[in-house]
């Protein structure tokens, strides 16, 4: 299997496109809208404060993740395909056995099998890095 053309030049952009990333910061803004009326509820309850640190720790972990997420790369290179954000994915070439490009336009997705039935997805929210999702997928088509 040859390997998929031009990324001598590394190909690197947004993993998640601005409508996800809208959709995303309008998930958060409804959740914490919903953890203000938690907040009363906690209050007007009397909670111990176990319930406060849980409820804190989770708006911590959403925030976090939040993050992460708006922060995520795409990279596409000689060496192989890497997604940063919350957790750092890694395929080299010489592991992908097969590729599927799908999901709808405001999440282009890229699903590489790796072996033993592994399967790792690479999110594209760019447009280069969606041509070069197609121009892989074309690689190991069959």
């Amino acid at each position: 299997m040859s390997l998929p053309p031009d990324f001598a030049t590394p190909v690197s952009g947004p993993a998640y496109s601005l409508a996800f990333r809208v959709m995303a910061t309008i998930a958060l803004l409804l959740v914490l809208w919903q953890g203000a009326f938690a907040i009363a509820t906690l209050q007007e309850q009397g909670a111990s404060s176990d319930a406060w640190l849980l409820f804190a720790a989770g708006i911590a972990v959403l925030l976090v993740t939040y993050v992460l997420l708006l922060r995520a790369r795409t990279t596409i290179d000689a060496q192989g395909i890497c997604q940063s954000g919350l957790l750092q994915r890694r395929v080299a070439w010489s592991d992908v056995q097969a590729v599927r490009l799908g999901g709808p336009s405001f999440a282009r997705r890229l699903r590489v099998r790796i072996g033993f039935g592994q399967v790792r997805v690479f999110f594209g929210g760019a447009d280069n890095v969606i041509e070069a999702f197609g121009r892989i997928a074309e690689v190991y088509a069959g």
